[in-house]
């Protein structure tokens, strides 16, 4: 149990009774800032502005209606975000409120894991955002990438959180993060800025690269359009295994036919499909002494929001089922087949090792090689086709490995591969720069 003494005179002047805030440590951060050598400035009335949508009305686009792709608050922690929805342009009231700005700081405001904080790069450019999300926007190229790197940094997000409030969903406010002073300490600012620069221009390539790579497959082998309100008609020896609908799908069908007309190959031949079973023991444990363990959402995370470390020693019965190996392609194999299960992700260098749960699939590739291309394809419609009409479940619909064998590759030589492993490649030597700079903030404030 945490215990602090606080007086009387400071409760008055904060004007908050809960111990949250007094055991956050802030003030004592607070206080590291003020005797930094450099030059500490207000996020607001030096650095730039804040701002936050009203909430507002979401107006969905019919077929064939002009159409702005719309995310939730944390899709844009991920690395390739698909559209939530799709909003109307012309009836939706004060569109241009929610539209992203390249370079808007992206600085959640509310939820259980409060704090995440990303830059919008020119991929996000093209979505319309959630109310959800506080906007920060500095003119100055160097002076925003060196707040960015401060508010991702350990000292930022004590900050940010020393402030929150709320009884079952925490939150801050525009207020509260107006009032941040962000440190400029000597000799760091070029160095960090610089950094972060280069962080979010590889990110935002790698995004255009991955994105372009799906969308020429999808143009390629485009999803076969199908009128199924009147049903359609299956063999009864079809139905031995299951007889749900979707599994029958003559959508599904055609794609497999689709693919296997022009060269697709199965899963199976490729690579090596499995999903980790059981129910380990799990013991958790602070960063400095454990492995990331990641949920299925989070294996398709760049920024990792709220990541747990397990401990591989002790009374855990983690093993090596459960490691994540570079150049694995790993996808969600728990979850809702109208949302991400199944789509996938590829383990670059800065996960190597790390461990996710009994609820991701992997799929190993035979030949190195063919890393990209098994992404690419598994990403592309014809495929996710197939793996929807795979899923089996109720409430949660999962992905068996003896089902996704049979699913139908396009063919190897319709994706530069090279090309996109080098893009998650360079998503890896991102992250490492955004962590790198953070740390450079944190070390030099002690």
């Amino acid at each position: 149990m945490k215990a602090s003494s606080v007086s009387s005179a400071n409760l008055h002047g904060v004007g908050r009774l809960d111990a949250g805030y007094y055991l956050s440590g802030a003030d004592a951060i607070r206080d590291r800032i003020s005797t930094a050598t450099g030059v500490t400035r207000h996020l607001v009335g030096s650095l730039g502005d804040v701002y936050a949508p009203s909430r507002f009305k979401r107006t969905y686009a019919v077929p064939g209606e002009d159409a702005v792709s719309y995310l939730r608050p944390y899709d844009v922690f991920e690395y390739l975000p698909p559209e939530a929805d799709r909003l109307s342009v012309s009836r939706t009231v004060n569109l241009e409120n929610y539209l992203i700005a390249e370079g808007d700081i992206l600085q959640t405001c509310s939820g259980r894991n409060l704090g995440p904080v990303t830059i919008a790069d020119a991929y996000l450019a093209q979505f319309a955002l959630s109310h959800d999300m506080v906007r920060i926007r500095i003119h100055d190229e160097v002076e925003r990438h060196y707040t960015l790197a401060f508010l991702r940094s350990q000292t930022g997000q004590h900050l940010l959180r020393g402030d929150l409030g709320g009884s079952v969903i925490s939150h801050i406010t525009t207020d509260h993060i107006s009032a941040l002073t962000v440190p400029f300490v000597d000799g760091l600012v070029n160095t960090v800025a610089s950094d972060v620069r280069k962080a979010v221009k590889l990110r935002e390539t790698a995004r255009q690269t991955l994105h372009q790579a799906v969308s020429d497959l999808n143009h390629k082998f485009p999803n076969p359009v199908a009128d199924q309100r009147s049903g359609w008609t299956v063999t009864a020896a079809s139905l031995a295994v299951r007889l749900d609908a979707a599994f029958h799908s003559d959508k599904a069908a055609a794609a497999r036919e689709l693919l296997t007309s022009n060269g697709g190959v199965a899963l199976s031949d490729v690579a090596t499909v499995a999903k980790p079973g059981g129910r380990p023991k799990l013991v958790y444990v602070d960063a400095d002494h454990g492995a990331p363990f990641l949920s299925g959402r989070q294996i398709l995370q760049c920024d990792v929001v709220a990541a747990k470390y397990l401990s591989t020693h002790g009374n855990s019965t983690i093993d090596e089922r459960f490691e994540l190996e570079t150049g694995s392609v790993i996808f969600q194999a728990d979850g809702r087949a109208e949302e991400s299960l199944g789509y996938p992700s590829l383990v670059a260098a800065d996960r190597h090792g790390w461990l996710a749960s009994g609820h991701v699939g992997r799929a190993r590739p035979e030949k190195k090689a063919d890393a990209g291309w098994i992404w690419a394809a598994m990403a592309s419609d014809a495929v996710r086709t197939q793996v929807a009409a795979l899923s089996c479940g109720s409430v949660v619909d999962a992905l068996y490995p003896d089902d996704l064998r049979s699913v139908i590759l396009p063919p190897r030589e319709s994706i530069d591969a090279k090309a996109v492993t080098e893009a998650w490649n360079d998503m890896s030597k991102s992250t490492q720069l955004f962590t790198k700079a953070s740390a450079a903030i944190d070390d030099a404030l002690g």
